[in-house]
């Protein structure tokens, strides 16, 4: 027998046998936007795979790519994902969004659906323009404009180029401040029929009216990456009122009218809300310190805030590492701290320096504290938030 022959043979076969590693299929499509402009350099393009099937929890991505400096307003994508994570049976759609500096500016508003139930692999999506706030600019488009107002507490009138990058010219309006804690708590959910709230005291559940400050929430909602049909906890100064029917009765239906949007908070629940939390002697987590995401340094103690009631009226805090003591001052919802805070003298490493820094200059520009639940927020004399807070009960 010829042993080199067969073995030439036999290892063909056994390659014929082999599996074939699949490569990664493909969803492509554009994503664009009505306004006509072009993005700065340093936009970020994002699109993304999600697995939506089930409406009561967060999508599950599968596929996503990224474009530096995109251009715009119309961006071609295309997203490579694994064949076999695909069911016929699931539901699939793409989002797309843009960031400039780390902050959300365009994001697709509605569901657009890809690969199952007669959808193909392309698909065109449309984006909406955004405008943060609570530390940014706050903007609704206009036929030549937008109108933001700034942290500052000056507003400005803006074109779309210079609401992207935070420049334009100050007028004499005001922004205004927060004047009582939020009247409304509860969870907000967008659909194509509109939008709706549960509200976490009665449980019932009542349309939101288009008007007031309407825009914010919505934009905050889409800007947290909530899919449509999902919920998300939110609070807000409103009312219910009364507005026509649109089913042609003349009959009138109650409403939520949003009058001031204060913030959503995706992981919090209407049980959670309605626990009872003081101000003072509370552990008080620090989650955000302005648009800054705090985290438990590895190994380190929490950052946290405590205002000591019973009269002392004293406050210590740390975002773990030195220890910040010193005396505030509570007047109603109006809020202070003294400028001759006290701390300990470790050299504290990247980044917790930085965050030293920025909690001590955030105390400072307090003026106004709301708590719904068990989320509490600093506020800043232009009604910006500046600072958010979860309790942590004290045993």
């Amino acid at each position: 027998m010829n042993w080199r022959r067969f073995y030439a043979v036999f290892g063909v076969f056994v390659l014929a046998l082999a599996p074939v590693s699949a490569k990664p299929s493909l969803v492509s499509g554009t994503a664009s936007y009505r306004e006509t402009i072009t993005l700065p350099t340093e936009a970020v393009f994002e699109a993304r795979l999600l697995d939506i099937t089930l409406a009561d929890t967060l999508p599950v991505e599968l596929g996503r790519v990224s474009i530096a400096g995109p251009g715009g307003p119309s961006i071609r994508f295309t997203i490579p994902f694994d064949p076999n994570s695909i069911l016929e049976d699931h539901v699939y759609s793409v989002r797309a969004t843009v960031e400039v500096a780390g902050r959300l500016r365009f994001t697709s508003d509605t569901i657009y659906p890809v690969l199952t139930g007669g959808a193909s692999d392309h698909v065109d999506v449309g984006m909406v323009m955004l405008a943060a706030r609570n530390g940014d600019l706050l903007g609704l488009r206009g036929e030549t404009g937008v109108f933001v107002a700034q942290a500052s507490g000056t507003a400005v009138d803006a074109t779309p180029e210079a609401a992207m990058t935070g420049q334009g010219e100050a007028t004499d309006a005001a922004v205004p401040k927060p004047e009582r804690e939020p009247s409304m708590q509860g969870l907000v959910t967008y659909a194509a029929d509109g939008a709706s709230f549960q509200q976490c005291s009665s449980g019932m559940t009542f349309p939101i009216s288009e008007e007031g400050d309407y825009a914010a929430l919505e934009h905050a909602y889409l800007a947290a990456g909530r899919e449509p049909g999902l919920s998300i906890f939110a609070t807000f100064d409103g009312d219910l009122e009364q507005r026509p029917g649109t089913d042609g009765s003349g009959d009138e239906k109650d409403v939520v009218v949003v009058n001031r949007f204060i913030g959503v908070w995706p992981d919090v629940s209407c049980d959670r809300a309605t626990r009872e939390v003081g101000l003072t002697n509370t552990y008080w987590k620090i989650l955000k310190l302005g648009e800054t995401e705090i985290q438990v340094p590895e190994g380190g103690k929490d950052p946290h805030l405590i205002l000591l009631g019973d009269d002392e009226d004293r406050f210590t805090a740390t975002v773990g590492c030195n220890q910040i003591l010193g005396s505030y001052s509570v007047d109603g919802d109006a809020i202070s701290f003294g400028k001759g805070a006290a701390s300990t003298r470790m050299a504290c490493p990247p980044p917790l320096d930085g965050w030293e820094r920025l909690l001590a200059d955030t105390i400072l520009q307090a003026r106004r504290w709301t708590i719904s639940g068990d989320k509490m927020c600093l506020v800043d004399e232009t009604g910006a938030v500046i600072a958010e807070f979860q309790a942590v009960s004290l045993n």
